[in-house]
């Protein structure tokens, strides 16, 4: 159990070795926060662990593979244990595959969806017990990706993992309203992290290292920050709303995609014949 008596939130993240997971991490412990963080990478936790207690935060590590359903139930567990309950769930954990669907495995689709989609699933149906016990303050917060609602050419895995993840968390506010938890998703645009670089590229090797390299220059002259993105997660946490897209091209597309869906499917066909 927690035993700061401070009433300060318990938040946990997941993915927070890295890229927007460590940045809201350190956003939130700024804020006062005890943050639990989440990650399959020990060392990566340990260098934000280590940034948040620097600067005066508190912070717990656990090394925790959210696509592993026991694994997660254990991690529950534990934090019961450790902490009683839980203010602030975010499913940040996530990762990345491109490439033509036919040239795409099955084991790429299988851990795309065990990750991007099951992970949060996993950590909702393990945590939302410990949620209830702070009805009115306790939030969830689903991190999606402007491929939640526009699918971009070669990436069918992915934006059906993120597509999912959306439809999951509409589904999951209206459930949730009634035992006092708010539900919220965000869907970042092209943010300036590293999960451009561990992507995965399917087809011939000569055709997918073409892809990495466009794809790596298309992100490198963009230089939206996780931390923008940690700002709209604290903003979310604070007024939960259904939905936020984050960064300029996220906010452009959703609204295209609602008003003239029709001119951004002619405008994507003709990025890829011109």
């Amino acid at each position: 159990m927690d035993s700061s008596g401070s009433g300060a939130r318990v938040v946990l993240v997941t993915g927070a070795a890295a890229g927007i997971g460590r940045a809201t991490a350190l956003a939130f412990a700024r804020e006062g926060a005890l943050l639990l963080l989440v990650d399959l990478d020990p060392a990566g936790l340990e260098h934000t662990h280590a940034d948040i207690i620097a600067t005066g935060g508190r912070a717990r590590t656990y090394p925790c593979d959210v696509a592993d359903a026991d694994a997660v139930q254990a991690l529950a567990d534990r934090i019961r244990a450790e902490h009683g309950g839980l203010q602030v769930l975010i499913n940040n954990a996530g990762i990345s595959a491109n490439g033509a669907f036919l040239d795409t495995d099955l084991s790429v689709w299988r851990r795309q969806l065990e990750v991007n989609l099951l992970g949060a699933v996993h950590c909702c149906r393990a945590l939302i017990p410990l949620l209830e016990l702070s009805p009115g303050r306790a939030r969830i917060i689903n991190v999606a990706s402007v491929a939640a609602y526009f699918a971009p050419r070669d990436m069918s895995a992915y934006a059906a993992s993120k597509f999912a993840l959306l439809g999951f968390s509409e589904s999951l506010r209206a459930e949730m309203a009634s035992r006092g938890i708010s539900v919220s998703v965000i869907c970042p645009g092209i943010i300036d992290t590293g999960i451009h670089q561990r992507a995965h590229f399917a087809g011939p090797v000569d055709a997918a290292q073409r892809r990495r390299d466009l794809n790596l220059r298309r992100h490198a002259g963009r230089a939206y920050p996780p931390e923008k993105v940690a700002q709209a997660l604290l903003k979310v946490a604070r007024h939960g709303p259904a939905l936020r897209p984050v960064a300029p091209e996220a906010w452009l597309l959703y609204y295209l995609k609602r008003c003239c869906p029709g001119l951004l499917a002619m405008l994507e066909r003709r990025r890829h014949t011109d």
